[in-house]
């Protein structure tokens, strides 16, 4: 609580190694009406994958929007040049209908057959434009096939639960992941956390909620790092830190395969990288750094075990680290072992560990305590994400809608499904292993 010690949002620098941990910052930081601003990157809604697959959403919640159409329409590559699209728009506006519709009628793509997993052959479509060769006519009747079908699961299923399937049936995933340019994994990276975005948002609900999704991501897209003033904190990366200081220092995601980073591989020169990043991380403050580790990660949609908290924080004396939060953690969990300077490793069977919530202050005063005093073993089966178990009449509480009972389970493992009748938001139909529910003790 920085106000409270007498520092400003100014004073302060939340540092991450990879740009795709930035949108759960900013979006945190938004809701809390904290000023902020990126310094060396690029908000997260204003990057070129996350915008490619936004005009997706959009053409998909409304299909008049030409502006995203255009967008989508070669992204991927499909071969539609400047002389197909030139007699696409001719179509359209003669008849007055939008680019998407017009797209269906001028490829010759029946409603609802048409697409990758369609069952039009393409007959006739080089019969229906003069002028027009057949492989953009083509490419048109696919994508006109595409839209349709996910516009129909969008009118029934949350952005949360399709739009996984949207990224890798367009082929956007792939063309961001397999460009070849320098930035592939990282672009790669945003998308996946697009994916978690709309699945936070959902709260794990079944029900459509893609123009409210949009609607939010309009505010965020919205926000004008000018009006943050001079108050705000700043957000970088650790890379874009290098000769700068701040009064105080958040590093965020100091977990096993982010800090250090899981492509860096064993490799001794590649930890030392590591490791070089996460010191000039700590040196970048004056007075005091604040370093967090997730007890779970959302990728792709799904909440996974985070990679369990760093080994470089093994290496710090404990006398200099001050645990200020810890759920579930054991006294033995807060100083992890692994392959280093002094050969230890971690032990394998502890699998489990790595889903626990740890923070930790540095320098501090007092040694290693926790404000918490949670000693006890953690239940790791009883929190697993990804095999939840529930039964009717528990009373379970949602970040999102609040507190409330279950009154019906159906299907089993990832297609659990809970019903759920919240006390302030009614009942809803929740995934269970998107929808970070936990039982009220």
């Amino acid at each position: 609580d920085l106000p409270s010690e007498g520092a400003t949002f100014g004073g302060a620098a939340v540092l991450y190694r990879t740009n795709a941990q930035s949108r759960a910052l900013e979006e945190a930081l938004r809701r809390a009406r904290v000023p902020h601003r990126i310094v060396g990157g690029i908000r997260f809604y204003e990057r070129r994958e996350v915008k490619d697959a936004v005009a997706y959403l959009r053409a998909l919640a409304n299909p008049r929007d030409d502006l995203s159409f255009k967008r989508l329409l070669n992204v991927p590559r499909r071969g539609i040049g400047a002389r197909t699209l030139a007699l696409l728009e001719e179509r359209a506006a003669a008849a007055d209908l939008p680019l998407q519709v017009a797209a269906r009628q001028v490829s010759g793509a029946p409603a609802g057959q048409s697409g990758p997993g369609g069952t039009d052959t393409g007959e006739g479509v080089g019969a229906l434009v003069e002028g027009a060769r057949r492989l953009p006519l083509v490419a048109l009747r696919e994508l006109a096939g595409l839209l349709e079908r996910f516009g129909r699961r969008a009118a029934t299923e949350s952005a949360g639960a399709f739009l996984p399937d949207l990224l890798e049936e367009s082929g956007l995933l792939a063309f961001h992941r397999d460009s070849g340019e320098p930035e592939a994994e990282e672009r790669a990276e945003n998308l996946h956390e697009l994916v978690a975005s709309a699945v936070e948002f959902g709260g794990g609900a079944l029900e459509p909620d893609l123009p409210s999704f949009l609607q939010d991501v309009a505010l965020l897209s919205d926000v004008d790092e000018a009006e943050a003033g001079p108050d705000a904190a700043t957000l970088l990366t650790l890379h874009n830190a290098k000769g700068l200081e701040f009064p105080v220092v958040f590093i965020a995601g100091l977990e096993e395969g982010l800090l250090p980073l899981a492509r860096g591989g064993d490799a001794p020169e590649d930890l030392e990288e590591e490791r070089r990043l996460f010191y000039v991380g700590l040196t970048r403050a004056r007075r005091r750094v604040v370093l967090t580790c997730a007890r779970r990660r959302a990728r792709y949609g799904w909440s996974e075990d985070s990679g369990g908290p760093s080994r470089f924080l093994a290496e710090i004396p404990r006398d200099l680290l001050h645990v200020v939060e810890r759920h579930g953690w054991r006294a033995g969990d807060l100083a992890p072992t692994f392959p280093g300077p002094a050969g230890r490793r971690r032990p394998a069977e502890r699998d489990g560990a790595a889903g626990r919530l740890g923070v930790w202050r540095y320098p501090a005063t007092g040694g290693w305590r926790s404000e918490t005093g949670v000693d006890e073993e953690p239940d790791y089966e009883a929190q697993s994400d990804l095999a939840p178990r529930f039964a009717a009449g528990e009373r379970v509480q949602h970040p999102r809608f609040g507190s409330g009972t279950i009154v019906r389970v159906s299907g089993a493992g990832q297609d659990l499904k809970v019903a759920v009748e919240f006390d302030a938001a009614g009942q809803k139909t929740l995934i269970a292993r998107l929808a970070r529910l936990e039982r009220e003790t």
